[in-house]
């Protein structure tokens, strides 16, 4: 409810999921009420409904958990993990997880420009977990390696870090050179999609 204030017209639009998530926007009608309403993916409001609270919420940022009371007399509780720093809140309720975000009126209608990012398959690439120094290869190019196998030595913040396969493959490529300084994501190893081009 302290959301709704937000902004002028006591509106406010729940992404669940994040910012590419589900949009219901909420309505402030009164003290305990609020109209609810589904939005489609132009912004059009479906499946309206009226949210009448048995009780005034009382908030206060320090709470953590929150008691919600259904129509049918069940309490439900919901836990607030955290905030990230791009406004994403992490609720749980029985140990299931979603991401929550609220916008004003006019950030969900900027935000409809939004593509959303596009996944990288990274299935044939084995990249490094952090920045250091490539130490040393413990496979070669054409290698037939299993899960869990050691592939190569980073070195970072003065500790050598084994980096081990993360999957049966045949190596296709050692991409960085022994001694280069590498960057977090960057590609150390390929493996072939398939299995190697015949010799």
């Amino acid at each position: 409810m302290v959301a709704l204030t937000k902004n002028d017209n006591k509106s406010i639009i729940v992404r669940l999921g994040g910012i590419f998530g589900e949009a219901v926007k909420v309505e402030y009608l009164d003290s305990n009420s609020f109209k609810t309403s589904r939005l489609d993916e132009e912004g059009v409001e479906v499946e309206e409904r009226i949210v009448i609270l048995d009780e005034v919420p009382s908030y206060k940022r320090s709470d953590l958990l929150a008691r919600v009371s259904l129509n049918n007399g069940d309490v439900k509780t919901i836990q607030m993990l955290g905030e990230d720093n791009t406004g994403e809140i992490s609720l749980e309720m029985k140990g299931a997880t979603v991401k929550v975000l609220l916008q004003t009126p006019r950030e969900f209608e900027l935000s409809k420009y939004m593509q959303p990012p596009k996944e990288a398959d990274t299935t044939d690439f084995v990249l490094s977990p952090m920045p250091g120094t490539l130490i040393s290869y413990a496979v070669e190019e054409g290698e037939i390696v299993q899960i869990g196998q050691e592939l190569c030595v980073i070195e970072a913040m003065k500790m050598q870090n084994i980096i081990r396969s993360p999957r049966a493959g045949t190596i296709a490529s050692c991409r960085g050179a022994v001694g280069s300084s590498i960057m977090a994501d960057d590609v150390i190893i390929e493996f072939y999609s398939d299995e190697p081009p015949p010799q």
